[in-house]
């Protein structure tokens, strides 16, 4: 199973999400945009993981979420990775509540250390990935595109309430994600 560990966000406000890039989205055809339905901020990639593991992972996703309350979100400001004119990921950034999922990555990747999944080299940046751009064609174009846009307010601020393992089917036409397992932030127990 290929399997990750997020917070979610509401379906309204990923339609936000899809309707503010929707310009981008007429733009630039270099850039393989993700379906508003699979928008999450992840916390831990996890990988291929045997299903025998999962009674562990799941505990490990219940104990990371018990200690951090439910917290408001809002996302502001699109950008992309890495900084300078060749972007390479297309991400909706987050202003109120980065604390908050910085705590919930901080605690999944101090739960998932301990089980022996290796531990993220780079600091957690919350963010929604939006796009991933296919080739160096449109980059400086799509940079400059993004620039003036750092500071904008995208969709109603929103809670998260849960953390949730994905399992990520890779298809032919597409990954496709199902929820494994969930649980309520603050309190012990899962939620499906």
């Amino acid at each position: 199973m290929r399997l990750f560990v997020a917070a979610e966000i509401p379906s309204t406000v990923a339609d936000s999400v899809a309707r503010s890039i929707a310009d981008l989205r007429r733009r630039f055809g270099g850039v393989r945009w993700e379906d508003a339905s699979k928008y999450h901020f992840t916390l831990k990639f996890l990988g291929e993981v045997e299903e025998k593991r999962l009674p562990d992972v799941t505990s490990a996703v219940d104990r990371s979420s018990l200690h951090v309350g439910p917290f408001p979100v809002r996302l502001r400001g699109l950008g992309f990775f890495p900084p300078g004119a060749r972007p390479r990921v297309v991400w909706v950034g987050v202003g109120a509540g980065a604390e908050g999922l910085a705590r919930l990555a901080e605690g999944s990747e101090r739960e998932f250390v301990r089980l022996g999944f290796p531990r993220e080299g780079r600091p957690y940046s919350a963010h929604l990935t939006v796009g991933r751009v296919k080739g160096p064609g449109d980059g400086p174009r799509l940079a400059e595109a993004l620039a003036p846009r750092g500071a904008e307010e995208v969709g109603d601020p929103f809670a998260v309430e849960r953390l949730v393992l994905f399992e990520s089917r890779l298809l032919p036409g597409g990954s496709r994600y199902a929820i494994v397992h969930a649980s309520a932030l603050g309190a012990e127990g899962a939620r499906g």
